[in-house]
């Protein structure tokens, strides 16, 4: 296997040998914008190759714990210790998108966070899928009536995760038909979420209602 590390230096090299073939740069100006492009490219190199470096190690660590599970090396308070997720729940702040009322909504985006028997953020392999309906007035009159979804394989689940100032979740977002965007927003919204756990086998569902008053 190719080194990581190997990749960014040709690279490199390439991206200088290139600089250093060019008939003119242009004066002073035309320099730094050259230098401005060479840095931004080393940047994104780097990055790249740590990404490189995360998947190489994590293939790693998951070769050498299905070895040990299979030598009998995990113990039962080992296992027991590992984070399973134990629900989902849908945050407050999913609904329409974009916020703004006096724009026409284009989606719906859904924050899921599941949480372990501690009630702590855990992260989830498995498939999610998520939907959301419009619900009659008066509710009950009428079936509800679906308006989008979407289905997520573990990859895109995986995929999904977003972590920063606004906290830790699983970022979902759908896309409304162009015939609802105009008259979403004075609707009833129900938004599920089933979760389906390919590790344990076990499924976990959410819902959330999102009216006109608290949008």
């Amino acid at each position: 296997m190719t080194h990581p590390n190997s990749i960014v230096a040709a690279a490199l090299a390439a991206i200088i040998l290139g600089g250093c073939s060019s008939p003119t740069i242009g004066g002073k100006k035309g320099f730094a914008t050259a230098n401005d492009e060479l840095r931004r490219r080393v940047v994104e190199l780097e990055d790249q190759n740590r990404l490189l470096a995360s998947q190489r190690d994590e293939l790693s660590v998951k070769l050498a714990e299905e070895q040990r599970v299979r030598e009998g090396l995990v113990t039962a308070d080992v296992l027991a210790a590992i984070p399973r997720c134990a629900g989902i729940e849908i945050d407050s702040l999913s609904g329409i998108n974009p916020l703004d009322p006096s724009k026409p909504a284009t989606g719906l985006i859904l924050y899921v966070e599941p949480f372990d028997g501690e009630r702590r953020f855990v992260q989830l392999v498995g498939t999610v899928r998520v939907e959301a309906l419009e619900l009659s007035e008066p509710a009950g009159t009428v079936e509800p009536r679906r308006i989008a979804g979407a289905a997520l394989t573990p990859p895109q689940v995986r995929g999904a995760y977003r972590s920063g100032i606004t906290g830790t979740h699983y970022e979902i977002p759908l896309k409304l038909p162009d015939s609802e965007s105009a008259r979403i927003r004075a609707s009833t919204l129900l938004l599920r979420v089933q979760f389906d756990d390919a590790i344990t086998g076990t499924t976990h569902e959410a819902t959330m209602m999102v009216s006109p008053r608290t949008r």
